[in-house]
């Protein structure tokens, strides 16, 4: 006898779910789970769930297969999530046991047809696989599977320009390795051509993208990679560019460098990884909750400090070595440094390191007498008294954590010096201070963008600001 979607979905959830169901009129899909996975294409002529055309041999991918499946009846009434079930000591069965709902929300556009489903970031985002490469293929210089250009593109503009490289080692585990992420649209940017070619052309890093080590970084937008390079017709995406985030598990510090990159070319044979797949979400990654930096601002790097993890983001980096703009190699501009000033209730803070490496934090301005249209920036790059004294409308901390309870107040200062940042010879470090306890600013130890930078005794400086008050 041949049953409809209804009736089987009601037998179902009674057996296998002990739910009741009085009546058809009173259940709703809107009661099951959302199916996960890949809907399964339904065979012509064939009335049974087609999850039993997944069993076979255990094995990890295709019991994962599997699961991230799922079947719907000829009138696409009634839906089933595949679950993998014991058949033996080296098979399994894969049946349709679980009532579930048609997932709702973004597609894959139309020009993809079925692609296989993957989730990515403690979010799980859905993304779907566009690229496989296999160095052991001569074939296609690799490539082993590609969704196609017009597919690719399409979803390049319907997630708000995102894909993700992930590679293996020995073509069993995969990992994260880098994630592209527009931040400039550009009309008609060919994301399948720059993946196979990595090109410079209107695609410069952190002007038109940001490089990221996994997709969680993505996100958070969180430890950016800061240097890439471009156009060697035989080296795809993201050739030398570097470098993963020190926290990573995976090859921490390192790019593309010593062929790690993708090359559906020549340079096949070069490569050290087994394989290399992409994939893309189907829709924009989420964006953080909270707060977030002032629209004049653009994108931040982001930091935290405190044991509370304040959000704080970087707005000057100063480098002794370099002799161009007196040191400064990045500024966020007076705009997004006042702006953020206003927001976060008058905080800053300046860090130093001796090493080039190693970074402390040294002291935080936190204001405590609001003033009209103080210029923050201006005064970090020129230390002055007007309408600044120290304990009067502002003051002076070791680090955030100090700055967040009130403990151990800086109690003097000077200023005026035109050549002097903040915060000249100002004093003194909290004794209970592991790093330069009892100093301040004194001996060359303050901000200075000045013919005074070759004798501060930093290797580096740098500025950041909580994105809201502490």
């Amino acid at each position: 006898m041949k049953m409809s979607g209804w009736s089987l979905v009601a037998l179902l959830l009674t057996a296998a779910v002990g739910l009741k169901l009085q009546d058809r009129g009173n259940f709703s899909l809107s009661d099951l789970p959302v199916c996960s996975g890949k809907l399964l294409a339904k065979v012509v002529g064939n009335d049974h769930w087609q999850c039993d055309s997944l069993s076979g041999a255990k094995g990890e991918e295709a019991e994962n297969k599997c699961s991230e499946s799922y079947d719907t009846d000829s009138g696409k009434t009634a839906y089933m999530q595949c679950k993998v079930s014991e058949r033996g000591p080296s098979e399994f069965n894969c049946l349709a046991t679980t009532p579930c709902q048609p997932p709702t929300g973004p597609t894959v556009p139309s020009s993809c047809g079925s692609l296989d489903p993957m989730t990515f970031g403690t979010g799980k985002s859905q993304f779907v696989k566009i690229i496989d490469w296999d160095k052991g293929t001569s074939a296609n210089n690799g490539v082993t599977f590609d969704a196609t250009k017009d597919c690719i593109n399409d979803l390049f503009a319907q997630n708000g320009g995102v894909w993700l490289m992930e590679v293996s080692k020995d073509g069993t585990t995969f990992h994260e390795w880098s994630v592209y992420k527009q931040i400039q649209v550009r009309d008609g940017f060919d994301a399948r051509g720059y993946i196979y070619k990595w090109k410079s052309s209107n695609n410069k890093l952190n002007k038109q993208f940001e490089l990221y080590s996994d997709v969680n970084d993505a996100i958070s937008g969180t430890s950016k990679w800061n240097k890439c390079n471009y156009d060697d017709n035989n080296a795809g995406f993201g050739r030398d560019c570097c470098c993963r985030a020190s926290s990573k598990s995976f090859e921490p510090n390192k790019g593309g460098g010593g062929w790690g990159f993708f090359a559906p070319s020549k340079y096949r044979k070069n490569i050290r990884w087994s394989k290399i797949r992409f994939s893309m979400p189907i829709k924009p990654l989420p964006v953080p909750t909270g707060p977030t930096v002032p629209s004049s601002c653009g994108s931040l790097d982001p930091m935290t400090f405190g044991t509370g993890k304040s959000q704080f983001v970087k707005i000057i980096d100063w480098d002794k070595g370099t002799s161009a703009n007196n040191g400064v190699t990045f500024d966020a501009t007076k705009d997004c440094i006042n702006d953020l000033f206003a927001q976060n209730g008058g905080v800053w803070l300046m860090e130093v390191s001796k090493d080039g490496t190693t970074f402390h934090e040294w002291s935080v301005y936190k204001q405590i007498q609001v003033r009209d249209g103080f210029d923050a920036r201006g005064y970090i790059y020129k230390w002055k008294s007007s309408n600044n004294k120290l304990n009067k409308q502002f003051e002076l901390y070791s680090d955030v954590n100090d700055a967040i309870s009130g403990t151990s107040k800086w109690n003097k200062c000077n200023y005026d010096d035109n050549n002097a940042g903040f915060g000249r010879d100002c004093c003194c470090r909290a004794s209970s201070k592991s790093f330069e306890p009892n100093k301040g600013g004194g001996g060359w130890g303050f901000f200075a963008p000045s013919k005074y930078r070759k004798n501060i005794r930093w290797s580096k400086i740098r500025f950041s600001m909580p994105i809201k008050p502490l």
